[in-house]
């Protein structure tokens, strides 16, 4: 790559939004550095997949190894969304990282290879294909193949998926709202709506989405190569029940979200302790960015 300076961002609104999601992912890797070490690790399990699995011979694997790389490159987005605080945004990729793991697995399991991979490779033949592909990878299929094979983890993950619909996936009320504030001056309401938020909690929660789904990827992606998985070297990163709970050491042993959460409100509500917290105490503060304010006049039925 070439080493050269850029210019520096213009004024305009856009150039704006994007220096200030730019300034957030670093600034977030700086205020919570265990949860970014826990991101570095995730990535770098996922590194460690890819470099084993190059060397696959079989023909019928390559549709899979495909979705595999999508999984890892739809995480990386995922993480930079939330790590910028676009966290309603970051769940649809949070579901595509599942998706793309169930497509892998169904391929990967098919009793008549290549049969599955031929309906998938040629979705976009004529409308008949696209039905076919349609019907099977619809998630209920890709889920009871993942079923099948290991029930625990796919009732997890399944769990995460439906967070991920649920948040920001789809249009849901919950995801749509939940970066959506309101004041009232007694005249009249008014309503923002954050395209960058700096609310420590949705910005954890989001992120903690992103590390639940890859550690059911990683272990949907295991059933595919049993024999490589031995010597990947990743199961340590976390300690999960059959629930959905990620577990990793922060100083104390609990639910990450809980230990995360309590580490970025102690800084939020600036409270100081002696042993350094998951969130630094010398936080670098994060930029917000919300939309032209939706405002109603105070008689109006809208309430949040």
């Amino acid at each position: 790559m070439v080493d050269q300076a850029l210019p520096p961002w213009g004024g305009d609104p856009l150039s704006t939004f994007l220096s200030n999601a730019q300034w957030n992912e670093r600034a977030f890797a700086v205020n919570v550095p265990d949860l970014y070490a826990l991101l570095q690790r995730v990535h770098g399990a996922c590194e460690h997949v890819a470099a084993i699995t190059e060397k696959e011979s079989n023909g019928h694997l390559l549709p899979t190894r495909f979705l595999m790389a999508r999984a890892h490159a739809a995480w990386l987005a995922a993480v930079r969304l939330g790590m910028s605080g676009q966290v309603v945004e970051t769940y649809p990729l949070v579901r595509m990282v599942v998706e793309n793991s169930w497509y892998a697995l169904h391929v990967a399991k098919d009793s008549a290879p290549p049969a599955r991979a031929e309906v998938w490779l040629r979705r976009s033949d004529d409308d008949a294909a696209e039905r076919r592909c349609a019907t099977e990878f619809s998630i209920r299929n890709v889920r009871e193949t993942h079923a099948a094979l290991d029930p625990a983890n796919e009732r997890a993950l399944h769990e995460v998926y439906r967070r991920t619909i649920a948040f920001g996936g789809h249009p849901n009320e919950r995801g749509v709202l939940s970066a959506t504030t309101q004041t009232d001056t007694g005249e009249a309401h008014t309503y923002a709506v954050a395209q960058l938020t700096d609310r420590p909690l949705l910005i954890t929660a989001a992120l903690k989405a992103t590390v639940e789904a890859a550690v059911g990827a990683l272990r949907t992606f295991r059933l595919v190569f049993p024999e490589a998985s031995r010597s990947w070297g990743w199961t340590a990163m976390s300690r999960s029940s059959s629930t959905s709970t990620t577990r990793f050491s922060c100083r104390r042993r609990r639910d990450a979200a809980g230990v995360l959460a309590a580490g970025l409100l102690q800084v939020h509500e600036g409270e100081r302790r002696e042993d350094r917290p998951c969130y630094a105490p010398s936080s670098v503060e994060l930029a917000a960015h919300v939309q032209r304010p939706v405002r109603c006049h105070a008689g109006a039925p809208a309430q949040l």
